[in-house]
């Protein structure tokens, strides 16, 4: 019999289900010493989690778990629209769907890494000289990522966009002080961009320069 990998959700059902049964177990059976006092434990009858439930607890998206806006805070994107943050997997907080996360193709990816090493071999040693660096390869990474006119690919007003490049480098890039400009160059993009629409908890600054004709609720 052929073995299916169970969904996403499901996984994460399973992992939910299994921290119930813990807290159960523990419950019933404390771990204190003896010598201690602790006022007794009186069993209670337990009742099952519904997989609703189990769902609903998987998709509570916060302010709170939103509050890290950096460019290491992973992206999720869904088909209603919804772009969420999340180093785990989450379904999404206004349809309960599952989302994707962007990444280079090994083309675009091949553009990258190639603008990386194509910067000069003198690096910038001075704030003085970061600048014109940065801007260089800024000027490689259009070259390259305009060398098919069908398929611009890089837009620098895409955060999803920064973060795919951002991650790749620092995944796949090595060490090279040319690949930790390159990363730095991102880590700049990533400042200067909007957030995607539909942000869900996003930066008030940036949702306003995105949406300056629509008050905020």
């Amino acid at each position: 019999m052929q073995f299916i990998q169970p969904t996403p959700a499901a996984q994460l059902c399973q992992t939910f289900a299994g921290i119930e049964t813990f807290k159960i177990i523990n419950a019933r059976y404390p771990t204190h010493a003896p010598h201690e006092e602790t006022p007794p434990f009186v069993p209670t009858e337990y009742v099952p989690v519904t997989l609703a439930e189990w769902k609903a607890r998987a998709i509570q998206a916060t302010a709170e778990s939103q509050a890290d806006k950096s460019i290491d805070h992973t992206l999720h994107t869904c088909e209603c629209g919804c772009v969420w943050r999340s180093r785990e997997i989450t379904l999404c907080p206004l349809c309960a769907r599952h989302g994707t996360i962007l990444f280079l193709d090994h083309v675009h990816a091949g553009d990258l890494h190639g603008a990386a090493y194509a910067q000069e071999d003198l690096l910038p040693k001075t704030k003085e000289q970061l600048g014109p660096a940065l801007e260089a390869f800024r000027a490689l990474l259009h070259r390259r990522a305009l060398l098919d006119k069908r398929d611009p690919w890089y837009d620098k007003t895409s955060r999803k966009m920064i973060q795919a490049c951002y991650q790749d480098l620092c995944s796949g890039g090595g060490t090279h002080p040319k690949i930790a400009l390159a990363i730095h160059f991102f880590k700049e993009e990533w400042a200067r961009a909007p957030e995607e629409e539909k942000t869900f908890c996003p930066e008030v600054g940036s949702f306003c320069v995105l949406h300056k004709h629509t008050p905020l609720p």
